[in-house]
């Protein structure tokens, strides 16, 4: 098998569970997290101290975190072919189904749902919903771009040990 394909990576490779999306999710958001941290501590130190965001401020504020984590989805997935760090720490990966190949405009269609994250009564809700009642645990973006999240299966060399 040729990993060119992508309908062959689709079939051969086993759809990835909702404990592995789960843990690869908080790795990728622990990432951000510690991101957000260092890259915006002083602002945050000077917001706390004045005590009061402006609504202006906190909307600049709200808009670029959303941002920074729709880049952070869409460009990792894309360069890393399908992976993010968390999902190449828990061994998935996103594929196309069909036979087209990952294309920058799924990843983004993909990830653009993301945002309902950040919308309080739904927060992962939603995805949360979808991954566990679709036939291939597919997130609502997984579902609109027309991907899957798989698990990488190492060949059987790699399993081989020294003797």
């Amino acid at each position: 098998m040729t990993e060119n394909s992508a309908s062959e990576k689709e079939n051969f490779f086993p759809n990835a569970g909702i404990f592995r999306r789960a843990v690869a999710f908080f790795i990728d958001h622990l990432i951000l997290l510690v991101t957000f941290l260092f890259v915006f501590n002083n602002y945050f130190d000077f917001f706390l101290y004045k005590i009061i965001f402006s609504s202006r401020q906190f909307a600049l504020l709200v808009t670029i975190i959303i941002l920074i984590v729709e880049l952070y989805f869409v460009l990792f997935e894309w360069l890393w072919r399908g992976k993010t760090p968390g999902k190449f720490l828990m061994g998935i990966f996103v594929v196309k189904e069909g036979e087209k190949d990952l294309d920058f405009y799924s990843l983004l269609v993909r990830n653009l749902l993301r945002c309902t994250y950040f919308i309080p009564p739904f927060f992962v809700l939603p995805d949360l919903i979808s991954v566990i009642v679709s036939k291939r645990n597919k997130r609502l973006g997984d579902l609109f771009a027309g991907t899957v999240c798989v698990i990488k299966i190492r060949a059987k060399s790699e399993d081989i040990s020294e003797a």
